[in-house]
């Protein structure tokens, strides 16, 4: 896709997502296309752009119908996708739950990274309200779709027991019923991306 446009916007200070390669939306559906054609007969797919399947900045209402034209049509049973949690509304939860239809289990990858605020505004730079995460996952748990929460292990400034401590507590968080309510979690090892504050 075009990149993250929370990335184009300055954050994350780990992340280059914001530097996508531009191509059309009838490229990418043209690539799309001769991929699920090599798919035939598996189960499932994973896809999820340089930032969030559901920013219409990054990949607009048409191109997202088309992606599940696509899953459909090629009889793909598990679907599973990404974004951030500001991104994930009602109406686009419907609208992809009508386009699959009921034959197929969605997955959703959201980027929690850590619970403690001064982590997420001054090592990460993501300053995600929990309150927004806790609603995505109300959202798409309403929905019969699994939530998969990202976690980021050594952010930076923090010691490796600093970041080890927050990864466990952010895990625990994810996992609890008055936390995260998550279905799965995911860690993130940090890893140097060029143009970053990290790097």
């Amino acid at each position: 896709t075009g990149g993250c446009s929370f990335d184009k916007a300055g954050a994350c200070t780990k992340c280059n997502f914001g530097r996508g390669t531009n191509f059309t939306e009838e490229e990418v559906t043209s690539s799309l296309t001769k991929q699920f054609a090599e798919l035939k007969g598996k189960p499932g797919i994973v896809i999820t752009p340089s930032g969030s399947l559901f920013d219409d900045k990054e990949v607009s209402s048409k191109l997202r119908r088309e992606i599940y034209r696509l899953v459909k049509e090629n009889g793909i049973k598990y679907f599973a996708t990404e974004s951030r949690a500001e991104f994930i509304t009602p109406e686009v939860i419907k609208e992809m739950k009508e386009l699959l239809g009921d034959g197929v289990k969605i997955e959703v990858g959201l980027g929690l990274e850590t619970i403690d605020p001064d982590v997420s505004k001054y090592s990460i730079n993501k300053m995600l309200n929990l309150d927004i995460y806790q609603k995505a996952v109300d959202l798409l748990r309403a929905a019969n779709i699994e939530v998969f929460t990202h976690v980021l292990l050594k952010p930076l400034f923090l010691s490796e027991k600093e970041a080890y401590e927050d990864a466990l507590k952010t895990i625990q968080w994810a996992f609890a019923e008055d936390g995260g309510r998550t279905d799965r979690v995911g860690i993130g090892l940090m890893n140097l991306k060029p143009y970053t504050l990290t790097y």
